[in-house]
């Protein structure tokens, strides 16, 4: 009988020791799935930044091109306005003086007219 009783004790003594290694096996399990998943999330924001960088080069490519753009037309507009001042001034040039009592005579005005791009 004493050698049943320890053979159960051993077979109790193997089981308990096999149920605690399952437990930690089973707690590792956990924390490896955790891990993965944390790893996977990691990837996956680290995917979408790439994405979204994509993205912000793109628009600072169009940026610069727009840019290039915007400063040429701007070019224009400065030359155009320059044109125009020379164009106003040399018909006020060519005006004969005007008496000091006296408003604006019809030749300025038409010549500030057609600065401005307005029609009498």
């Amino acid at each position: 009988m004493t050698r049943i009783a320890i053979a159960l004790a051993i077979a109790l003594a193997l089981s308990l020791l096999g149920n605690g290694l399952q437990l930690y096996r089973a707690g590792g399990a956990g924390e490896r799935a955790d891990a993965a998943l944390q790893a996977a999330r990691d990837a996956g924001a680290i995917a979408a930044l790439h994405g979204r960088l994509d993205v912000v080069n793109g628009v600072a490519r169009a940026a610069d091109a727009d840019n290039v753009a915007l400063l040429a037309y701007l070019a224009s507009l400065v030359e155009r306005g320059r044109e125009r001042v020379t164009e106003f001034r040399t018909v006020e040039r060519n005006l004969p003086p005007m008496p000091g009592n006296c408003g604006p005579g019809a030749a300025r005005v038409e010549a500030f007219n057609r600065l401005s791009g307005a029609t009498p």
